[in-house]
């Protein structure tokens, strides 16, 4: 079994400097607590990266930044550079989240780029995928993750496997009170763990962590991670609250203590 992951997202709802940093401060305790048994991370506004960088300076608490640019360096005005994020430390880049593949049209050979450049500076990159349509067959939801999968990975060696995490995210139940059915999101992980099977190989897909996220709350990380395919989850907003989340964390604690 593989060690729990728990991460969590800022996305643009906590701006100020100073309320990051209370944030990730208030985090990075539940990180210390729990540090021997699961690997947490959070993912704040990039505008506040450098002062949560400092807080967590040499801390169990793992960052990184919400998108890059999928170039290091060039003529990519408004771009936030890889090279920022590993001078204060970063460790983690999300790639192709919903809201970034539907607001800003970001192509599947965009984050093909995005996550390379971040594997190829050591960080872990977090890819995301997930389907916008709630009624897909899972022969066609099979089809269509295996396009965003297939398209994001073809060259991803071996040894950067374990560098990779998967997070599935269906865009229908992002931002909503209710995440998506769990025994849909089980079957969902098998479908996802299959595609790396046949596509790469065994070492890949066992290599490769797999995480839930989509209005994940204290309320159903549990039954999310009761699945072995399911290695932890991709908090949002039930998870701002530090006392919610670290509920969170202990739910998923509960089915997976025995990894790492």
């Amino acid at each position: 079994m593989k060690k729990a992951i728990v991460g969590m997202s800022l996305k643009n709802y906590i701006n100020l400097p100073e309320e990051s940093v209370k944030s990730a401060s208030a985090i990075q305790s539940v990180a210390e607590e729990h540090t021997q048994e699961a690997e947490i991370f959070i993912l704040p506004s990039i505008g506040t990266l450098e002062s949560v960088a400092e807080q967590l300076s040499n801390t169990k608490l793992g960052f990184g930044a919400q998108n890059i640019s999928p170039k290091s360096n060039g003529a990519y005005t408004g771009e936030y550079s890889i090279e920022t994020l590993d001078a204060i430390g970063g460790q983690y880049v999300e790639i192709g989240h919903f809201e970034r593949r539907n607001y800003f049209n970001e192509t599947d050979a965009m984050i093909k780029q995005k996550v390379e450049l971040s594997l190829s500076f050591g960080m872990t990159a977090i890819l995301c995928v997930g389907e916008r349509d709630e009624n897909l067959t899972y022969s066609e939801l099979y089809t269509f993750l295996e396009g965003q999968l297939v398209g994001a990975l073809q060259n991803i060696n071996v040894e950067d496997a374990d560098k990779l995490i998967i997070a599935y995210e269906p865009g229908w139940s992002i931002g909503k009170e209710q995440a998506a059915p769990n025994s849909h999101v089980w079957k969902t992980h098998e479908i996802i763990y299959t595609i790396l099977k046949n596509n790469f190989d065994d070492i890949v897909a066992n290599s490769i962590r797999l995480i839930y996220g989509g209005s994940v709350s204290k309320e159903n990380a549990y039954e999310i991670t009761k699945s072995d395919h399911v290695d932890g989850v991709f908090v949002g907003r039930f998870g701002h609250k530090p006392e919610n989340f670290e509920t969170i964390v202990k739910a998923v604690l509960k089915n997976k203590a025995k990894g790492g």
